[in-house]
């Protein structure tokens, strides 16, 4: 992952030396605080990823200080970025981003995303074609916009499902994160189709995109660990391996609907059914369980 744009956010973190101190001295999945999984999905930003406590190049050497920060950062972050989303101007009737944005969604589905032009996007939300140059630079930014949206709805799925399910067993939360992505993913395709492009979109370029998407793959990677360690999960399995395997199936899933691909692999069941179905096997298969009836 590239660290494009994050340095600023470093600065606005104030991490606690006891935090630091204590974080340097745990294993990463010591860190997580299990009652709390659904307030850490709400980071929307991440750390640099240097180091600033004990120097190392990357946070690939250094998770500890990383995930203290986001821990000491959670609540701040939300709050800021709360406010931050509240705080624009309005535009004549309503906030012109969300407007925009939501402009653009009907574009896209009615004509595809070639048609979609900052300015096309002011004429069907019915501002002049000046106004959305305030946020919008180019076509790329409001796409970015429209992930960014994309982004949060699948973190508030996947944060409703793991409070719902807990965490208290690894592999059900796991399989709570697969139904929050599943979930996300049938009730918005077209959010789905924007997000996965990283030719329409500066992934990189947003702390939102790259920060929940972060979060997310952390907690993923804790919940294998602990299978792990409680014997539910292959050890031998590398952590890093499973997650991706775990994320190109779930992916790839969502994928074959979207495209509409069922039809010829003879898929007869309703979409939600036959993928439920599907992640519930790929689940079992980690835990090494029966396929739930």
């Amino acid at each position: 992952m590239r660290a494009a744009s994050v340095g600023s956010v470093a600065n606005a973190v104030t991490l606690k030396q006891a935090t630091a101190t204590a974080a340097h001295s745990q294993p990463v999945t010591a860190q997580l605080s299990r009652d709390r999984v659904d307030r850490f999905l709400r980071v929307c930003c991440v750390i640099s990823l240097q180091c600033k406590r004990c120097l190392h190049a990357s946070w690939e050497n250094c998770q500890v200080h990383v995930y203290a920060a986001y821990i000491e950062a959670r609540e701040p972050l939300s709050k800021a970025m709360a406010k931050s989303s509240t705080s624009r101007t309005p535009y004549h009737h309503g906030n012109l981003v969300e407007e925009l944005v939501t402009a653009t969604i009907a574009l896209i589905e009615e004509k595809g995303v070639d048609a979609v032009s900052v300015r096309e996007a002011a004429k069907r939300a019915g501002v002049s074609p000046a106004a959305p140059f305030r946020h919008f630079a180019n076509k790329t930014a409001l796409m970015t916009a429209v992930a960014e949206q994309a982004m949060g709805r699948l973190t508030e799925r996947v944060q409703a499902e793991l409070t719902s399910t807990g965490d208290a067993d690894p592999v059900e939360a796991l399989r709570a994160i697969a139904r929050g992505y599943l979930g996300w993913a049938l009730a918005n395709p077209t959010h789905f189709n924007v997000i996965a492009s990283r030719t329409l979109i500066d992934f990189h370029g947003s702390l939102k995109l790259t920060g929940e998407t972060e979060a997310i793959r952390l907690i993923m990677l804790d919940l294998i660990a602990r299978g792990q360690a409680d014997g539910q999960i292959a050890s031998a399995i590398a952590p890093d391996a499973l997650m991706l395997s775990a994320r190109a199936f779930i992916y790839g899933l969502c994928r074959m609907w979207i495209d509409g691909h069922f039809t010829e692999w003879r898929v007869e069941k309703p979409a939600q059914d036959a993928m439920s179905e599907a992640v519930d096997l790929f689940i079992d298969m980690i835990g090494s369980r029966q396929a739930t009836p």
